[in-house]
């Protein structure tokens, strides 16, 4: 009998499926799907949607050359996400990551955001349109004006040169810099006029990298892992909170042995799942811990504290009942529930 698994080729002609995002009714569920160009030489990502009930076939939402990725849902029902396809009023235009959106009722996706420095990433409210655009800069910019500013210089100029003044300067097999990672609030999206992206966390340089946000379910808060320099060369991460109203940034959980880094936030916007992740010493082995973190006030509690997994958590039941994690077991990857109540797992 002939399988995928008898042929390398074959193998590496598997589809290859990556994240899933569902929408708030819990009707429409979105996944990448990763299948081999026409030449064989890459991969292009496309973005399917699948019936969580099992009754429909799956459907190709996207066909662009340049593939889709990053999907996620408009409290509306429109889809967003990101790719490098061509921008309609400027086919000619460099390349590079963009925003766009795709009407719920269906039709073609239009062009929702472009800047000189791309697209990395969009997170949105489940309650409410409020729209995080993560994005790099290049360090020292003060504005999207000054950014693209820079960066017409630096290419006009052929400088590819990076001044590093902090440490680290690399990241496993990249450079770090010029760019830096940062958060921007995406103003009048339903206004193509007046759109414009406003930076949540001025105070913040540098302290963004690989670091993802995660908002209310009102849009009102964005809470994110914090990037903090230590003696040495050494670094921490701690648990912040930006107030999108007023861009104020608070740091809620902080100490020198852990890094901590947001989950989601429970349907009642009034508990975030928090990972601790105990820092190793020559003597220390690492631990992964899942808090509850209430957002009134009061410290963060454990959950399943006596589970010897590492829980990585995905969602909340809708009722706020219970959190949907992943936790390596056995060499796979099941999906567990841990009853906040009474932290039992299932």
């Amino acid at each position: 009998m002939t399988t995928p698994f008898s042929s390398l080729d074959d193998f590496v002609a598997l589809p290859r499926l990556s994240g899933l995002v569902l929408d708030r009714a819990g009707t429409r569920l979105v996944t990448s799907v990763a299948t081999l160009d026409p030449k064989k030489t890459a991969y292009r990502t496309a973005l399917w949607e699948v019936d969580p009930a099992g009754e429909q076939p799956a459907r190709r939402l996207t066909q662009g050359a340049a593939g889709e990725s990053g999907a996620v849902f408009l409290s509306s029902g429109d889809l967003l996400f990101t790719s490098a396809r061509p921008d309609p009023k400027d086919a000619d235009g460099e390349k590079r990551a963009a925003l766009w959106r795709l009407p719920a009722a269906g039709g073609e996706a239009s062009l929702l955001l472009t800047r000189d420095g791309g697209v990395a990433g969009v997170a949105t409210a489940d309650a409410a349109d409020v729209v995080v655009v993560t994005a790099n800069a290049l360090a020292g910019s003060a504005n999207e004006e000054d950014d693209a500013e820079r960066r017409t210089v630096r290419r006009e100029a052929g400088v590819a040169a990076i001044l590093h003044d902090g440490y680290p300067v690399r990241y496993w097999d990249a450079d770090l810099g010029p760019d830096e990672p940062r958060y921007f609030g995406l103003q009048g999206l339903d206004d193509d006029g007046a759109r414009s992206l406003e930076d949540l966390a001025p105070s913040v340089r540098g302290g963004l990298r690989d670091a993802h946000p995660v908002l209310s379910p009102d849009g009102s808060v964005l809470f994110t892992a914090l990037t903090v320099p230590e003696e040495r060369g050494s670094q921490r991460t701690v648990l912040a909170r930006v107030d999108l109203a007023t861009r104020e940034l608070t740091v809620l959980l902080d100490d020198r042995d852990s890094d901590y880094s947001p989950g989601p936030v429970s349907p009642d916007g009034r508990h975030l799942a928090v990972l601790k992740d105990r820092r190793t010493a020559v003597d220390l082995a690492p631990s992964t811990t899942l808090l509850l973190l209430p957002l009134e006030g009061g410290e963060p509690t454990p959950l399943a504290a006596d589970w010897d997994r590492w829980p990585s958590p995905a969602a909340w039941l809708p009722d706020g009942s219970a959190l949907v994690v992943t936790a390596d077991d056995d060499g796979a990857a099941p999906v567990f529930v841990i009853e906040v109540a009474t932290g039992m797992v299932r």
